[in-house]
Order: structure tokens, then sequence, then C-alpha cells
């Protein structure tokens, strides 16, 4: 998800050197909507997940993880966002300065809770000193940003995807309670299910950026 922040860089800053602040906010809105789509529906499946994707990569021996990956697997969501403050819209503005700032925030607040968290709750403490770290280093981006953020994030396009992912989710669900499956097969059913159903809501309920998309890729194809 985050990897999206490094390809936009060089075309944002263009944007920001050559003072074409519209068609910076119209590459900001649709990595918003990206990020939205890849980083939540992430975070809802392997939520509800983190014990299947545990047994197939690691096996049995790690099944003390998955409350750590649970707590650990919003950072998808919370890095994405905050790779678009600080690496799409600090950065590229020239405002390297308070994006260090951001980061140290982060990692004190990290040391400081994994100080007296790790010896107390061991892998659930750094992995929670991790999420909060993660969201402190968000917060300070966001009041860095706060004049910018007005102008790109759609609350509403975040609203429906967080709607398609737990409709998907609740779709879902059943099978992994009363399937016979492998954990391999469970992740390929539930999971093919899971984003179809995403898929299908979205389109549904006219999410734009997603419809938008779609109807790209099938022009595209159909002219091939």
């Amino acid at each position: 998800v985050t990897s999206l922040g490094g390809v936009l860089l060089p075309r944002l800053s263009n944007y920001v050197k050559n003072e074409q602040s519209m068609d910076f906010y119209n590459v900001l809105k649709k990595s918003f909507a990206f990020t939205c789509i890849a980083g939540i529906s992430l975070v809802v499946y392997f939520f509800a997940f983190a014990r299947e994707g545990l047994l197939l990569l690691a096996g049995k021996a790690y099944m003390d993880s998955v409350i750590p990956m649970r707590i650990l697997i919003g950072l998808i969501a919370i890095t994405g966002f905050s790779s678009i403050l600080g690496m799409q819209v600090l950065i590229p503005s020239n405002k390297e300065n308070k994006y260090m700032i951001a980061v140290m925030c982060g990692a004190g607040v990290d040391l400081f809770l994994n100080f007296f968290l790790i010896p107390e709750f061991g892998a659930i403490g750094a992995a929670t000193a991790t999420l909060i770290a993660e969201m402190v280093q968000f917060l300070v981006q966001v009041i860095y940003t706060r004049k910018e953020i007005k102008k790109f994030v759609d609350i509403e396009t975040f609203n429906k995807v967080l709607l398609a992912c737990v409709v998907a989710l609740l779709v879902v669900m059943p099978i992994k309670y009363l399937a016979s499956l492998g954990e391999f097969m469970m992740l390929i059913v539930t999971g093919s299910i899971y984003y179809l159903t995403i898929a299908a809501f979205l389109w549904i309920i006219k999410c734009t950026f997603f419809t938008d998309l779609i109807t790209q890729l099938t022009k595209g194809k159909i002219k091939r």
C-alpha cells in the first residue's frame, strides 16, 4: 500500500514546483481512494482470518502470534494514510523537516512504550507499542497537513469502502465456521468471495473511484 507514495513522489513534486494545484489534489484524491480500498479491505479480512494466515505461513507453533497479528494488522491502513501525508504531501511541498519531526515523535513513543509494555506483556506489548507509535506519527502529520487534507480526503469514499468490507466479511464468515477446508483453500475461497463481494457492492453503491477504474480497464481491453 505504501509503495504508491514512492511512485507518485516525482509527479507530485513536479506539480508543486509548477504550481499545478488542481492536478496535485486530483492525484491525492485517487491515492486516498486507492489506499482506502487496498488498506481497509486487507485489515478487515486478515483481522478475521489471522489464525488461518498464520497456520499457512508459520504453522501451529506460532498460534500465540494471532493476537499480536490482529493488533499489528491495523498498520496496513494507518501506514497507508500516513504515507499519503508524509511522502505525498509534506515531502513534495518541501516540508521534509516536519515529516522528520513526525517520524521522530513516533520513534520516541515506540521506544518509551516498549520499555514498559514488553516486560509485562511480551509480543502483545510490542505490537501495541508499534501501533500506537504509528498512530502518533500519523496524527502529527495530520496536524501539519490539516489545510491540505480538506482538499483531497473524501469521507464518503472511506465510508463506502468500510461498509463494503463489513458486508463482504459477513458473507464469508459462515464459510469460516461451517466449511471444512484447509488453511490454504480457506484463504483462497473466502478471499475470492470477499473481494468479489466488495467489488460488486462498490459498483452497486457507485463508488466513483472504483467505477471509473473499472470503466477505464474495460475500455482498454475492448480497444485491444
